[in-house]
């Protein structure tokens, strides 16, 4: 899931913004070109719910590199906002960005966005207790009680 995100943020960074901007989610070490996006992972966690059902948020910080200084970066955050509120995945899911934000930090600007996906563990099922037998003791007596359970 976190591999299809990634590409669902790229895909629509790279579709508003075209073939000028290089996108990257892999730290580069040399070769860094200017204006470019880097996608960076930050943390998932987890939620349980009732049942097999259970809540993943995936948080990333995307970076915006300009050559261009504040004033690029100040619109290039507002594009952002905008474009992040929902995203296709390749499989064409779409899924909502939440608690957006950003700043300028070092010259560099961050936008900070959460995807949430519901998912459905698998898990195997067994069956249900067909009987069981009730020993109670009381005042040094035993009394024994065979139950049927319908489940």
């Amino acid at each position: 899931m976190l591999n299809e995100i990634i590409c669902g943020i790229a895909l629509v960074i790279g579709q508003f913004f075209g073939d000028n901007f290089e996108i990257y989610n892999e730290n580069v070490k040399q070769g860094f070109e200017y204006p470019c996006f880097f996608i960076k992972f930050l943390k998932s966690t987890r939620k349980d719910y009732l049942g097999t059902r259970h809540k993943r948020t995936y948080h990333f910080d995307i970076h915006y590199f300009s050559d261009k200084g504040n004033t690029d970066m100040y619109g290039v955050l507002d594009q952002l906002k905008e474009l992040l509120k929902f995203i296709t995945l390749p499989n064409g899911d779409v899924l909502k960005g939440s608690d957006i934000d950003g700043e300028i930090i070092d010259d560099v600007l961050h936008v900070n966005v959460s995807f949430a996906v519901m998912m459905i563990s698998d898990v195997e099922r067994t069956e249900n207790m067909n009987s069981y037998q009730l020993l109670v003791k009381t005042e040094g007596e035993e009394h024994g009680n065979n139950q049927k359970n319908s489940g």
